[in-house]
Order: C-alpha cells, then sequence, then structure tokens
C-alpha cells in the first residue's frame, strides 16, 4: 500500500531544493548551518529532539526529511555509508534462524555481510529476481525480501509491484536497494516495498567527496532501525544537503548523456552488448517504464574479442578514469573481468564486461575517445 500518492519530477526537485528547513528558525539564513556539535544540552530552553548527535542532529534532520518526501516515504534515519546503513537494517530486524531472499544482483558488500552473518545463524538464498522465483524461496522463517533493481552491475531491471505485493501477502519485510535510479527516477514504497536504500556516496552527493548511506520508509519501521554507532558526520549531511537542491538537474543531464554513448556503443562494431534499462533492447525495457520515469548514467558492455583485448580497452582510456564507483561529474570506467569473473561465468556474461558511469564531459569526447580505445579489438 503506498504511503502517498506518487510526485511528478517538479514536485521532488521543489522538496530538494527547499522542503525540510524553515529560514526563520536561523536568522533567515538561505543556506542552513552545520551543526558541528557532538552534543546538546538539556536546559530548558534546549529540544528534547536532539541530545546527542551518534542518534540525531538538526543537519540530520533537514535532510532526512527532504529524502523521505522526495521517496513518498514518512523518515528517513542517515549513515556514514551504504553499507553501514544495510547492516543496520540487517541487524535491527534479523536474528538467529531467520531466512532472507536475496537477488542475485545485489551490490558485492551486501553478499559480504550475509557471508558473516551466516555464524549468527541467519540464512539465505540467492535468486534471479523474478517475483515467482522469489517466492518459491520464501520459507516459513524468512523474514526479510532484499533486493536491487535496477542491478549496477548487468543492470537487470525487476517486477518491485509484483515483490512488493509477495511481500504483504506473506508479511515479510521488502527491502530494496535504490541507489541507480534514485528518487527521482523511481519510488518503490510506491509499489509496496517497506524500506528503501540508498548509498548516498553515488548520485545523492553527486561530487565523489563524500560518502553515506540512508533508509527510507514508514515512521513505525524507520524509528525501529538503530544506527550501531554508524551515524553520519553533521559536515557530511550539510553537504549532502547542499547536493541534493542539485540532484533533479544532474539526472536529467545524466540521462541526455547517456543515452547517447549507449546507443553510440549498442551501434558500435567491437561490442557484442550494450547492458543499459534505458535502451529498448533491454530485455527488461517494458518492465522498467512501469516503474521508472527515467534513466541514471551507469552501464555496462560486452566487448567483442578476448578477456586479453577487452584489458587493452581499458588501458586506452585517459578522460574516462579508471575507479570502482560512480554518481560524480568524471566519466569513470571499471573492469569487471579480473575480480568477478567466476560471478559473471555462473550467470553467462563472458569476462570482457566493463561498466561504464557517463560523467558530465562533452558526449562527443567521451564517444570518441570510446571508439579509440574499442581500436584495442582486432
Amino acid at each position: 500500500m503506498a504511503m502517498q500518492k506518487s510526485l511528478s519530477y517538479n514536485q521532488k526537485a521543489q522538496i530538494l531544493a527547499t522542503d525540510g528547513y524553515d529560514e526563520t528558525q536561523y536568522h533567515g539564513a538561505i543556506s542552513p548551518p552545520i551543526f558541528q556539535t557532538a552534543m546538546f544540552s538539556f536546559g530548558k530552553k534546549s529540544s528534547r529532539e536532539y541530545r546527542y548527535t551518534a542518534t540525531n542532529n538538526p543537519t540530520f534532520s533537514i535532510v532526512s526529511k527532504k529524502l523521505a518526501a522526495a521517496e513518498s516515504g514518512e523518515a528517513c534515519r542517515l549513515f556514514a555509508t551504504g553499507m553501514a546503513a544495510i547492516n543496520a537494517v540487517f541487524l535491527s530486524f534479523l536474528k538467529s534462524g531467520d531466512h532472507i531472499v536475496v537477488s542475485e544482483n545485489v551490490y558485492s558488500g551486501v553478499k559480504t555481510s550475509l557471508r558473516n552473518f551466516e555464524k549468527f545463524g541467519v540464512e539465505y538464498t540467492y535468486v534471479s529476481g523474478a517475483a515467482d522465483e522469489i517466492e518459491q524461496a520464501v520459507r516459513p522463517e524468512t523474514r526479510m525480501i532484499y533486493v536491487e533493481s535496477p542491478g549496477s552491475k548487468l543492470f537487470d531491471v525487476l517486477d518491485i509491484e509484483a515483490i512488493g505485493k509477495i511481500g504483504r501477502r506473506l508479511n515479510i519485510m521488502t527491502v530494496i536497494d535504490n541507489t541507480w535510479a534514485t528518487p527521482m527516477f523511481q519510488n518503490p514504497l510506491l509499489y509496496g516495498f517497506d524500506l528503501v536504500i540508498h548509498s548516498a556516496t553515488k548520485y545523492l552527493g553527486g561530487h565523489s567527496d563524500i560518502m553515506g548511506g540512508a533508509v527510507i520508509g514508514a515512521e513505525k519501521i524507520v524509528s525501529g532501525i538503530h544506527n550501531l554507532g554508524a551515524a553520519m558526520d553533521p559536515h557530511q549531511a550539510w553537504l549532502l544537503n547542499r547536493s541534493l537542491a542539485t540532484l533533479p538537474m544532474r539526472m536529467k543531464h545524466f540521462m541526455e548523456n547517456t543515452s547517447i554513448i549507449a546507443s553510440f556503443l549498442e551501434a558500435h562494431p567491437k561490442i557484442q552488448k550494450v547492458l543499459y534499462p534505458g535502451l529498448p533492447s533491454h530485455p527488461n525495457y517494458e518492465i522498467g517504464r512501469r516503474f521508472m520515469s527515467g534513466y541514471s548514467s551507469l552501464l555496462s558492455f560486452i566487448t567483442a574479442g578476448d578477456y586479453e583485448q577487452s584489458r587493452q580497452v581499458m588501458e586506452r582510456l585517459k578522460i574516462i578514469r579508471k575507479a570502482w564507483s560512480y554518481g560524480g561529474p568524471t566519466s569513470l570506467a571499471f573492469h569487471y573481468g579480473k575480480e568477478f569473473r567466476r560471478s559473471l561465468e555462473r550467470l553467462g556474461y563472458p569476462p570482457n564486461l566493463i561498466r561504464l558511469h557517463v560523467g558530465f564531459e562533452d558526449p562527443d569526447a567521451i564517444m570518441e575517445e570510446l571508439d579509440y580505445a574499442l581500436q584495442a579489438i582486432t
């Protein structure tokens, strides 16, 4: 059941630019101050809402209200990193003997965490993410369904409405990583999910200079999440708040640039396949259109030739930097083959897979560089 009606893109932009902050409280300051303090006094004039920054801070409140509203949720909790947010959800709602159904496409850090949770008696089952597979994997002790859609490696898109319905019908908590789409392009809470997680390090922060995580959902659920000593720093929260004001513009620009690059790569003779949910050729394109209003900057492509030739493609890149992450103004590429070769082959993909984050550089310059790099394939 939706928490509120769907908001338009412009309504979300308005929320992220202004909501959550009352300048009359702070001498009319247009930009809110940073509450760079570890604690608050218990005086008569003090707010009972704030006692210790490890649990809450006015700067957190400003950001949390914006993110919750943009995701059509009621409450948001901020964390030092995306993985801190994910682990907090696991530790807050799971206990020994519980079982999780997990989509295979989740971030690799999630898989590392789950392996560590085994020693506490938590079990898990990986599935493709198809709704029927998820339901078949459910056990009497299943307490959570955790998915990522779109995935950030192979970019499969899941039927989040069907998954949300399974969770509601079977009374199982549903959690989704919505980092790729951001609140601007997808709002899973409207389709029955209980919690939405973001790595704020990516698009929400948007400048490759902060780390953070966020969990959004109904107040009664979010209030039960413990921060486990992994609260966001006030200065990071202030930088995140500043970035949120430009998120709508940045996401539109990302989509414009990436649609050009994705089409270029798809037509290139030295590319076998492009994995991007915004291309009509994507196998889940129609599913994505049901839930997403736009597409972000991250895609993967499989080069022609062999693994070593695809490595040579990477070596020729100059404008496009070689790095793990995504979401900032600089184009980045990462070769999955060496470190993820086994998992790729298990899923039916060759090791010559390159992930590309399309930044704000001139698309012509990016295409020229990619074309030059691909000439390494003979």
